[in-house]
């Protein structure tokens, strides 16, 4: 089932209902990003930890949209890229992946692994490892990963065209590494 996000209006503001899940294999939508003028720290009581607190999270989607994008990426206070709102974040450059570190904050979300993974077994070289300001910026491509969504391509970042436009060959050529990695390769629907 595709994942699907309906929005719905409540007295206290917005409120964002998700049903269903992206197929591993299948790529997600392309999607615009932006940078949050705010600092996601590696430290605190939350840090790492899923939880029901959204507040930043809310404020962060909020700022992005207002700004014509879907998604809003944070960096920490040593100028290194931590995580989307609602995804893990991966840079594509010259032939190699790299991701930020989970010591910088981010969520170790389940297709951040798996990509980690389904990459390695390729020969893909993936760097877990901090991601500064320019190397976001001189991607060749850079995609974003959730549940929910799968892995999405960004296209734009702060309104601009991120290097190839999404890396649309090499999201794909991950997810249907993912796919064959976790659905199995007797799976008759795998490409």
């Amino acid at each position: 089932v595709p994942a699907r996000v309906t929005r719905n209006e409540t007295s206290s503001g917005d409120c964002c209902v998700f049903g269903g899940t992206q197929h591993p294999r299948e790529q997600g939508p392309p999607i615009r990003a932006v940078v949050l003028p705010w600092l996601r720290g590696p430290v605190g009581p939350f840090s790492g930890l899923k939880t029901v607190y959204y507040g930043a999270t809310l404020l962060g989607l909020r700022q992005a949209v207002e700004q014509g994008a879907d998604e809003g990426l944070w960096f920490n206070h040593r100028g290194r890229l931590v995580e989307g709102c609602w995804s893990n974040v991966f840079v594509w450059r010259h032939g190699r992946l790299f991701t930020p570190s989970t010591r910088e904050g981010p969520l170790p979300g389940v297709v951040r692994q798996r990509v980690i993974e389904a990459a390695a077994e390729a020969g893909i070289p993936v760097h877990d490892g901090p991601i500064k300001r320019p190397r976001l910026r001189r991607a060749d491509y850079v995609f974003v990963t959730s549940s929910l969504r799968g892995l999405c391509p960004v296209t734009h970042l702060d309104g601009k065209p991120v290097g190839r436009s999404g890396g649309g060959a090499v999201v794909a050529r991950l997810a249907r590494a993912i796919g064959r990695r976790h659905l199995g390769d007797s799976d008759p629907t795998l490409p």
